[in-house]
């Protein structure tokens, strides 16, 4: 499958509108069909990562958190009924195929983030 035929959930933006906050919603309106299905896997995989940081799974609103994009950083904002704190948070993002994404939530709070190693796949046995 290439990625011209490759589904994109965010065409029609039910999905988005269901499950993002309003800030994400702004950001992806006004972008290219690519740019958006790209920036709405993004941030979908960078949520999910998040939630399963946190231990909560969809205990915890998707549309009571925000990811953000500036640029190639990567920031997270929360309504007043999350008790967390932005700063703790570093994100990493890849495409290791057109088809699909992967998204780290790192809370550890360490400047930079945690170190991150990729191997290619699949990992030779020895």
């Amino acid at each position: 499958m290439t990625r011209d035929n490759f589904p994109c959930a965010a065409r029609d933006g039910a999905l988005a509108q269901h499950s993002f906050a309003e800030a994400e919603i702004a950001a992806l309106r006004g972008l290219a069909p690519d740019d958006l299905c790209d920036r709405f896997y993004d941030c979908w995989t960078l949520k999910e990562a998040y939630l399963k940081a946190r231990g909560l799974g969809l205990r915890l609103p998707l549309d009571q958190f925000a990811i953000l994009f500036s640029g190639p950083a990567i920031g997270i904002s929360f309504t007043r009924e999350i008790d967390d704190d932005p700063k703790r948070w570093h994100f990493t993002r890849h495409s290791p195929s057109p088809q699909h994404r992967l998204a780290i939530a790192d809370g550890s709070g360490t400047p930079g983030g945690l170190p991150i190693t990729r191997r290619p796949w699949p990992v030779p046995l020895v």
